[in-house]
């Protein structure tokens, strides 16, 4: 558990390192870069984050986090399937929205599965996970039946 100034600290980070994303693109932004523009040293940056991915996935981390409650907020008042998928993929680009060139430049990347960054990498796993099960429960509470053929990649299992 971080006290409040290593959180602060983690998160000037963190948000020093969007900026230069977004602003140099991911394979052009320097760990020394990031220290800087967050102003700590850079000694201090990697006792927070090992590597430029460790921020990334720690940014991904913490915005499906903050996505939760909005999400769980936002289908509480959709009854339908065509609603409810709105809303769960209207909150998502809502919540991306002002990071849109971080996304870009980490994009750039591809979505190649071994890339550590990539939605389909084992390193996301876990938050792809809670990505699905919010569809899963979507389908699920409107009724809808998933076909065993689909679901045998586990992209659909029931939980």
């Amino acid at each position: 558990m971080l006290t409040v100034k290593a959180e602060g600290t983690e998160l000037k980070i963190l948000e020093a390192a969007l900026e230069l994303f977004r602003q140099e693109g991911f394979d052009n932004a320097t760990m020394r870069g990031i220290a800087a523009r967050a102003g700590v040293a850079t000694g201090a940056a990697y006792y927070y984050y090992d590597s430029k991915e460790s921020i990334v996935l720690d940014f991904y981390r913490r915005s499906c986090a903050e996505m939760q409650p909005k999400i769980e907020t936002a289908l509480e008042n959709e009854a339908g399937l065509e609603g409810r998928l709105r809303e769960l993929i209207r909150v998502k680009l809502a919540h991306f929205e002002s990071n849109r060139g971080v996304l870009r430049a980490l994009l750039r990347n591809g979505a190649d599965p071994k890339h550590p960054l990539s939605p389909f990498s084992p390193q996301t796993q876990e938050i792809r996970e809670i990505d699905l099960a919010w569809f899963r429960r979507t389908l699920v509470d409107c009724g809808m039946r998933i076909p065993r053929d689909l679901g045998c990649c586990g992209c659909f299992r029931w939980v």
